[in-house]
């Protein structure tokens, strides 16, 4: 797995061999996990928290989860992880 922080393989806790299956699994385990909707209750800081790290989620997800892009964010991540 890929150790830098804002990796996005990282924050779907794949590592970059990882198939398009693979990659789709720790999609939905990490959106599963920060899914704002589960937060709710607790409001306030942890619902912005969620609320940030499903943006995260949805957004390593978007890239890898399309091939091209990933090919693009293999080539240059900085590029892609600048933006979050």
């Amino acid at each position: 797995m890929d150790k830098r922080p804002g990796s996005f393989y990282k924050i779907l806790g794949v590592s970059s061999a990882s198939n398009a299956k693979q990659i789709r699994r720790g999609y939905r385990k990490a959106a599963g996990r920060w899914h704002p909707d589960k937060w709710q209750h607790e409001g306030g800081e942890s619902l912005a928290r969620a609320e940030a790290e499903f943006r995260r989620v949805s957004a390593a997800y978007e890239v890898l989860g399309n091939p091209s892009q990933r090919r693009a964010y293999d080539s240059d991540p900085a590029r892609f992880e600048a933006s979050l």
